[in-house]
């Protein structure tokens, strides 16, 4: 439930006389703990103290509904669109500022997925009544008992109206699909302006919700209002033709009793399939709720029919509150098995083709199935192919455009980020292939230093990893530069009892009549090494594929056309293509999965130290303030540190540790702190000399670092690996550097959710892949 506060301005004077001004303000509650009666300062956004108000409250009750339907046409930015639902200038400035912590519709303000002609967005509000302090300025000091202290005070809430709002942001994976989730809500939307009448859906309206697969949806903060949150639910419920299951809890209490969470999980499930008739499960969130909930509380109701129809496309899942506070890229509590497996090789080698390909092995039994339907491109495609006698030139572009994916520059790695895409193969296994960025990066071993941070700090944020699938074309000359610039850093990454988990997969085998080729020998001259002799390379590991196959459907669906000894070679390629997928899962899935969060590493080490790096000097920064604002004698208070996550590169890119650049990841932070504390004090103003005071002090710090340099690395070589995550668990342990790691992880986890992607499987499969697609 949300609130307007409609605030009458006063000032405040010594004496506490307030005099009426004609100006009048209206917020969205943030904060829904506001009353009548409390105090308000309008320049900081921040309820104060509240004041007693007895027998003054009038009471209205109403009904007024309003609906809007937006197209990312329409708003450029998340900023748009809240002035478009009614958020004012100050309000927003007041979030972005970090001054008021966005809860409810206004947490969009984090949403981080591109707002483009395929972004929709529903907002929806509800307001049932009016709350008024029947008083006028005048009466104030007769009615109110004001406190002593006003704390600056510049307002009093003397309005509050009640309601709900709901916002949903759809992303469309189509043009053709964007145009009927614009109608789809434009109905809805209709509906929902009539106050009176319960949403009614027709068969195909809740067929077309179903299949939505990219939905985020931001609720109103609940303010019951003295009305208990039991005797809420059990109105809204009614006993007719099915049940729900209210699942009390919290992110507080997941975290700290995640066995017993899981438990509960666990047993739900399996009263929801053991029972004879529909039960949805309702996850009833109290996180940011002011009732603070001591242990988990199951509770039975019947369900109204009408609502149930609202929800059905819900009852799979528990509802959290906040995605983000979920556990991402994590094994699932139920029993479905989740496998991961990381895709890597050079630019060009083909991952993403490899990954187009096995969607399409999992879907059609042969290459003319696929041909005769429409075949499924999850990563668009651009390549140029030669035909005919001629040897005309076609550029085949396939697949909607996306951002992660540059095909404009040659010699460029085409994947820019680490992308999952995630296979629900049957009610139990779940395979997740990540794609990355491709090693061998034309704009040289900077380039590809930056790559292999960004891949290591995504695989750093799995609960897990089964394989690394490393991707060759079977007729290289050197393998070197990708061995020195990845492999060396995976494996000082992982610890050698993984090895048995890397897996050689060649691309384009059909040139060598799907063997490893020239590259084979390559690698068993590479794997003599003494470092490298542990890493198996046999045929039980090895696995040769040839994607043309899907080359070729991405030709013929963009009108050209092959002779008949082309078409042969496809189909033969796909088939030898699909037994060595199915050789692959079998193998993958025999394989012991490894735990990244039980073993240590040096490179690991590295990574956690790079991630310390900011949270460290931002709070030593912040000693410096506060030493600084205590040596002036004139101010009594302190400086504290309020962090927050962000949907920017910030974060991520502070956790990129660069090691070959620069071995010290704390200097480069030093630097732009200078800068910054060097652009304030050429500012004038009135605190000059202690800005100029934190400069010095800060300088003075990195000179002492680079003298003692030496020695700070020789002291650290003597550090076992078991001393080194000793201090970084203590530095991780204070307060100030534990909460920046905690929205740098929520920023991180924010990006990684936003490049996932959810294959929805057909229900109709390939019928050689049964084996893993049958729930049997």
């Amino acid at each position: 439930m949300f609130f307007f506060i409609a605030v009458d301005e006063h000032h405040f004077s010594n004496n506490q006389q307030m005099m009426s001004s004609p100006n009048f303000i209206q917020r969205k509650a943030v904060d829904v703990s506001g009353q009548l009666g409390s105090l308000y300062d309008a320049s900081s956004d921040t309820l104060l103290k509240c004041c007693r108000v007895e027998k003054l409250e009038k009471t209205q009750f109403h009904k007024d509904s309003i609906c809007h339907v937006f197209q990312g046409t329409q708003v450029n930015n998340v900023i748009h669109l809240l002035k478009a639902i009614k958020f004012d200038d100050a309000l927003l400035q007041s979030i972005l500022l970090g001054m008021v912590r966005p809860f409810g519709i206004s947490s969009v303000i984090n949403y981080n997925q591109p707002i483009n002609n395929n972004t929709h967005f529903l907002y929806s509000s509800y307001t049932c009544r009016t709350d008024k302090l029947n008083v006028t300025a005048g009466e104030v000091n007769q009615n109110i008992s004001l406190p002593s202290d006003l704390n600056n005070a510049t307002h009093m809430i003397t309005e509050i109206i009640y309601g709900f709002e709901i916002l949903c942001v759809i992303q469309a994976p189509t043009t053709e699909s964007s145009v009927q989730i614009e109608h789809l809500l434009n109905r809805i939307s209709k509906q929902l302006q009539s106050s009176d009448k319960p949403l009614k859906l027709t068969d195909k309206e809740e067929r077309q919700i179903n299949e939505l697969s990219n939905v985020t949806i931001y609720a109103s903060e609940i303010c019951c209002n003295d009305l208990n949150v039991d005797e809420l639910l059990d109105r809204h419920f009614s006993k007719e033709n099915s049940s729900v299951i209210l699942w009390y809890s919290s992110d507080r209490l997941k975290r700290e009793k995640s066995d017993r969470w899981k438990q509960i999980y666990q047993e739900i499930t399996a009263q929801r399939q053991q029972a004879t008739q529909q039960i949805s499960l309702i996850y009833v969130d109290f996180s940011q709720f002011s009732r603070n909930l001591e242990d988990f509380h199951v509770k039975n109701l019947p369900i109204q029919s009408s609502f149930d129809t609202r929800r059905r496309h819900h009852r799979e899942h528990p509802l959290p509150s906040n995605p983000q506070e979920q556990p991402l890229l994590t094994s699932s509590p139920s029993s479905v098995t989740e496998i991961n497996v990381l895709l890597m090789g050079e630019t060009g080698v083909g991952k993403s083709t490899f990954i187009n390909a096995f969607v399409n092995y999992l879907i059609f039994d042969t290459l003319e199935q696929a041909q005769q339907n429409e075949p499924i491109v999850l990563i668009p495609v651009s390549f140029l192919i030669t035909i005919g006698d001629q040897f005309n030139e076609f550029i085949v572009k396939f697949g909607d455009i996306d951002s992660n994916e540059n095909h404009e520059h040659q010699g460029q790695s085409v994947t820019q980020q680490c992308k999952s895409y995630i296979f629900k193969l049957n009610e139990k296994l779940c395979l997740r292939l990540i794609d990355t960025p491709g090693m061998g990066d034309t704009r040289g071993l900077v380039q590809d230093e930056i790559n292999i941070d960004h891949i290591l700090t995504y695989v750093n944020n799995l609960s897990h990893l089964n394989a690394i699938c490393l991707l060759f074309k079977p007729n290289e000359s050197r393998l070197n530069m990708f061995f020195s610039s990845c492999v060396n850093q995976l494996l000082i990454y992982l610890t050698p009892i993984f090895y048995n988990n890397i897996i050689f997969c060649f691309t384009n085998a059909r040139s060598t009549f799907f063997a490893p080729g020239n590259t084979g020998s390559l690698l068993r001259e590479m794997f003599k090494q003494e470092h490298l002799k542990d890493i198996p390379f046999e045929k039980k590991n090895t696995f040769c594929f040839d994607s043309e196959s899907f080359r070729y459907l991405a030709a013929k669906k963009r009108g050209v056309e092959f002779d008949e000894f082309v078409k042969q070679e496809s189909i033969n390629s796909w088939t030898t293509s699909v037994t060595e997928s199915i050789r692959l899962l079998h193998f993958i899935l025999k394989l012991k999965p490894y735990d990244l969060n039980e073993w240590q590493s040096i490179r690991k080490a590295s990574l956690e130290i790079s991630i310390l790096a900011r949270p460290l000097m931002e709070t030593l920064r912040l000693i410096l303030y506060n030493w600084k604002l205590r040596e002036t004698g004139t101010v009594t208070e302190r400086i504290v540190l309020n962090s927050n996550f962000v949907k920017s590169e910030l974060c991520s890119n502070c956790a990129q540790s660069n090691v070959v650049q620069d071995m010290d990841p704390f200097t480069p932070v030093l630097k732009r702190f200078l800068e910054e504390e060097r652009h304030i004090s050429d500012v004038y103003n009135s605190n000059q000399p202690m800005n100029k005071g934190i400069k010095d002090a800060l300088r003075s710090i990195r000179q002492t670092r680079e003298q003692n340099k030496k020695q700070i690395l020789k002291s650290n070589e003597k550090l076992s690996l078991r001393q080194q995550y000793e201090i970084i668990g203590e530095l991780k342990a204070m307060p100030d550097v534990k909460n920046q790691i905690k929205d740098m992880t929520k920023t991180r986890r924010l990006k990684m959710q936003a490049n996932e992607y959810s294959v929805k499987l057909p229900q109709t499969k390939s019928k050689v892949f049964s084996q893993f697609t049958s729930s049997q």
